[in-house]
């Protein structure tokens, strides 16, 4: 005779499979995706801001190929004078210089003056020379911080743009020395 006690199975139930996440595996996924997000968000940045220095390096370049070109073959051989759009349009009066201005893209700002913006969108100056300056004439740009002769955007630099140049970018300083 059997005894009821062979006939049942010693074998535990199946385990219940839990679904979904724990708080602990919730919490490391949303701070790998945070670490993630914030270097690609600093990595954007970074090439951003390159890219607009790089525009303003190519812009700049451009426009003293222009004022090389007018010195050139104008007579009197003086630059232009005068605020920016008074310089960029003598430029572009002049044949050589306006074949140069061509790559650019002028604008004209709130009072009908022409312009051309740097790479962070903001105007470029132009800076005659004249008998108390060493320097050429030459365009201008205020850099990154937006603001001539302050080294960033904090207020920390100097107010002499031509003796300290601080952030800004000059016309002048990007070509290669003619032998």
């Amino acid at each position: 005779m059997l005894h009821a006690s062979h006939t049942r199975s010693t074998v535990a139930p199946p385990a219940i499979r839990r679904r979904g996440m724990t708080l602990v595996e919730l919490a490391v996924g949303l701070a790998l995706v945070s670490a993630v997000m914030s270097g690609l968000v600093l990595v954007n940045r970074t090439l951003r801001l390159e890219a607009a220095e790089a525009e303003t390096r190519q812009t700049l370049v451009v426009l003293q190929h222009a004022l090389r070109a007018y010195t050139d073959a104008a007579v009197p051989s003086d630059p232009p004078s005068g605020p920016v759009g008074d310089a960029l349009a003598t430029l572009q009066a002049h044949p050589a210089a306006a074949a140069h201005l061509a790559e650019l893209d002028l604008t004209r700002d709130a009072h009908g003056q022409l312009q051309v913006l740097d790479g962070y969108g903001r105007p470029i100056r132009y800076q005659a020379r004249d008998g108390d300056r060493p320097l050429p004439a030459s365009f201008v740009s205020a850099g990154p911080s937006g603001r001539f002769g302050v080294a960033d955007a904090s207020g920390a630099g100097h107010t002499d743009v031509r003796r300290h140049a601080a952030d800004n970018l000059y016309g002048f300083e990007l070509e290669a020395p003619t032998p």
